[in-house]
């Protein structure tokens, strides 16, 4: 649009472009603000890097990482999986584990052909031996799985001696000869050969006539020298009892009233429960499911366990169906109809898992069609012998694996070897200088952030984006003073361990010298870097946490400690037989007591059936007589304790006390003796752990943490970059200038469309004016120019 030669938009836009003078400053100054955001951003994520070195630093296990090398290393590996202590050890590797194979003896036509007439196949793997060789499935018993359980043990019936064997004894024919007894309700009398016996000797010469008289039962001394008589089977229906003969006072023995049973075991099925009363090698045992029954052929008396059973529908029977029934079933069972010929195909079921632990408990009688089932590889475990000659003992693990031959330590073994390999384990000081040099290799990098960020311009560079922010320039010399200052309560300094700040402000680390005080006092330099408190006497400073900030917290028990503990038991010896049972959780222990017996006696026998059963308890000595106690502390402890279990005797419960009280006022939670603060609660000692002493009650006095120096660093990190620290409070300060930036961009963008909007609206007006005038003057120009010439 021109107006008399004069372009009216161009002079719109440039006026418009004074216009928006104003709104660009405003865009600049946003885009600084952007800018600055940004940088903000990459300052946090340097000193987040920061924060997360030192805290791995701090944490309480930094220190003790060791490394574990192996001296032949294509034939055993080792990696250091826990708590390792400096050790070595020297083994060879005499085997490999293996798992077991099963194929049937004859072959079949073809995968259509029958190989089983039974309906369904009960399938399991021995992965714990409690004592059953063979599990069956019985006529009508669903498919499905079953947890077949044994919650107490069956038990043998035991006659020991009144008192211990002599250490020397004389058998004389006619005189002393003889023993008169019952065993599971065969009477014999024993004909002693005459002889100076040892008490070793006798017990033997009392087996071997046991066995002549053909009962079943065995004679060996305990382990306070008494003879013990111990039937084979095992359960209520296993009986001893002494009926008389002239050797009794030789033996130490008495007259029984009464006969002497076993323990039955208890079996549970998904809350099915049978009691089997005869147990032992060579017998079948059934017990009830919600759903039938199943038949287990047993290799010798039942110990508590569960053992997992799965019953397959196999359809037809036919070698196709047998063989996907089985591998559908999941249960680490492999099926396979293997084609070996013209018109020859075999059933081959492997095991998934290695060694004894893996051996399949198929009744393979099902497979008569096939001829049955041998055996085409052996459950093998791995074994390493450890030593030579006489003393050389073996370690066995059911997989290539060995996890606990040295603590914290997993060996892996590939192949059998000749030679001895040797196993070092040793502090990783390496991989933990490398730790300390990628924190101060964080905390320069944090540094020179800042530096480049804050930066006046100078030698031809620009203004950081955040020139002047005296917030973010602080933050530097808090990251310096948190590497740099002293430790209190530490006689180390940085410089001691390797770290030391240059005259620039950034640090530099010497690994040999962090290494050298490593060897000198990894004690004292552990603590020099992690979390450390002093504490009153019966308190235990264990472990605190990143939320944890320096101060001294005030602990006050109000219930003590202690550990599940049983009333006096047998003062003076046992007064009569009795059975004495002890459950902890589905685990029941029992123990057969006799008349007359002693109480160090009933130690020994009650602490061999808990570790047995593999049970954390412990009988000691109680005066005249013994008391039993959980080994764990509090609730974790509590067992149930009934002291005539063939009689009128109750399931009484006895139960520990888990500590409780405060930390800083806070009501903690107690666990045994561990009393601490979740690191969610709101108090500076949230994440304090403590140790307090059995028995203690009351205002224990104050636990100081002092952090050492990577745990002050990641306490000082931890703050400044969490929701409310100085980052994000700068970040937030930022955003919201930003925002007001564009609020003001819009207001000022919506102001100069109304002002454009308003020139082009009166340039069009002068547009229209100027045209009516030029229109009224070319319209009188042509009224004269028609007017007559003079």
């Amino acid at each position: 649009m021109e107006i008399g030669g004069l372009n009216a938009a161009q002079i719109v836009n440039d006026l418009m472009a004074l216009e928006r003078q104003p709104l660009l400053a405003l865009e600049a100054r946003q885009t600084a603000a952007e800018e600055a955001a940004t940088a903000i951003g990459g300052v946090r994520t340097r000193v987040d890097a920061f924060r997360l070195s030192a805290l791995k630093l701090s944490e309480s296990d930094s220190f003790s990482r060791f490394a574990a090398t192996s001296s032949n290393s294509s034939a055993v590996t080792a990696s250091v999986t826990g708590n390792a202590v400096p050790s070595s050890i020297s083994f060879s590797v005499s085997q490999l584990a293996q798992a077991q194979g099963l194929r049937s003896v004859n072959t079949v036509a073809d995968p259509n052909s029958v190989v089983t007439t039974s309906p369904t196949i009960s399938l399991a793997r021995n992965s714990v031996d409690i004592g059953v060789g063979t599990v069956r499935a019985t006529a009508g018993l669903a498919a499905g799985d079953q947890d077949v359980t044994v919650t107490q043990a069956s038990a043998a019936a035991v006659r020991r001696s009144d008192t211990p064997l002599a250490a020397s004894t004389d058998i004389t024919g006619l005189v002393n000869d003889s023993l008169s007894l019952e065993v599971d309700g065969v009477a014999a009398t024993l004909t002693l050969t005459a002889g100076t016996y040892t008490a070793q000797e006798l017990a033997d010469e009392v087996s071997t006539q046991l066995s002549a008289a053909g009962l079943a039962a065995t004679a060996a001394l305990d382990a306070d020298g008494n003879l013990a008589i111990t039937t084979n089977r095992e359960g209520s229906a296993a009986s001893v009892q002494i009926t008389g003969g002239t050797a009794l006072g030789s033996l130490n023995l008495t007259v029984d009233g009464a006969a002497l049973t076993g323990t039955d075991a208890i079996v549970d099925v998904a809350g099915t429960t049978t009691t089997l009363t005869d147990v032992g090698a060579g017998s079948t045992a059934t017990v009830a499911t919600p759903d039938g029954n199943l038949e287990l052929d047993l290799t010798g008396g039942l110990r508590v366990g569960t053992l997992q059973v799965t019953t397959v529908d196999v359809g037809g029977g036919t070698l196709a169906e047998v063989a996907s029934a089985i591998n559908g079933a999941n249960a680490g069972i492999s099926a396979a109809a293997v084609r070996t010929g013209d018109n020859a195909w075999r059933l081959q079921l492997t095991s998934r898992t290695a060694g004894d632990q893996g051996e399949m408990l198929i009744d393979t009688n099902v497979f008569a069609p096939m001829g049955g089932m041998v055996e085409s590889s052996s459950a093998q475990n791995a074994q390493l012998v450890i030593g030579q000659g006489a003393g050389a003992y073996t370690v066995e693990s059911s997989t290539n694996t060995f996890s606990d031959v040295l603590g914290g330590v997993s060996l892996t073994v590939s192949e059998t070897t000749t030679d001895a390999v040797m196993i070092d384990v040793e502090r990783d000081d390496s991989a933990l200088s490398k730790d300390v040099a990628d924190m101060v290799s964080a905390a320069n990098s944090a540094l020179a952030e800042i530096g480049v960020q804050t930066r006046y311009g100078v030698d031809g560079l620009g203004d950081g984006a955040l020139a002047g922010n005296g917030a973010i320039r602080r933050l530097a010399d808090q990251l310096r003073d948190s590497l740099s200052r002293p430790v209190d309560g530490s006689t180390m300094i940085g410089a001691d361990v390797g770290i030391e700040i240059l005259r620039d402000g950034s640090f530099q680390f010497d690994a040999a010298t962090f290494e050298a005080a490593m060897a000198d006092d990894p004690d004292g330099v552990a603590a020099f870097f992690g979390r450390q408190g002093t504490t009153p006497a019966n308190v235990t400073f264990l472990d605190c946490s990143a939320e944890t900030t320096t101060g001294s917290y005030a602990v006050d028990v109000t219930t003590a400690a202690t550990q599940a503990t049983s009333a006096t038991l047998f003062a003076g010896g046992a007064v009569a037989n009795s059975r004495v049972g002890v459950r902890v959780g589905d685990v029941t222990t029992t123990v057969d007591v006799t008349a007359g017996q002693s109480a160090a006696a009933l130690i020994d026998t009650f602490n061999a059936a808990f570790a047995a059963n593999g049970v954390n308890m412990t009988a000691e000595v109680d005066g005249t007589g013994l008391r039993l106690r959980s080994d764990d502390w509090g609730s974790a402890g509590d067992f149930e304790l009934n002291t005539d279990v063939l009689g009128a005797g109750t399931w009484d419960a006895v139960a520990g006390d888990d500590v409780a009280g405060t930390i800083d006022g806070i009501a903690a939670t107690g666990t045994g003796r561990r009393l601490f603060l979740n690191e969610l609660v709101d108090s500076p000692a949230a994440g304090v752990s403590l140790q307090i002493e059995g028995g203690v009650t009351g205002a224990l006095g104050n636990v100081d943490y002092q952090p050492g120096l990577a745990a002050r660093v990641a306490e000082l990190t931890t703050f400044l970059v969490d929701d409310e620290g100085t980052l994000e409070t700068v970040a937030d300060a930022q955003q919201r200038r930003i925002e007001d930036f564009n609020d003001q961009i819009d207001r000022f963008e919506d102001r100069l469309l109304i002002r454009e909007e308003t020139l082009l609206r009166q340039w069009s007006s002068l547009s229209s004016l100027l045209e009516g005038l030029n229109n009224q003057g070319n319209f009188i120009l042509s009224q004269l120019a028609s007017l007559p010439q003079v």
